[in-house]
């Protein structure tokens, strides 16, 4: 359930 989390950080330019 990080999904949304996963998202926002790879808006910002993060590859987790």
């Amino acid at each position: 359930m990080k999904q949304r989390l996963i998202e926002a950080l790879r808006q910002k330019g993060h590859k987790l």
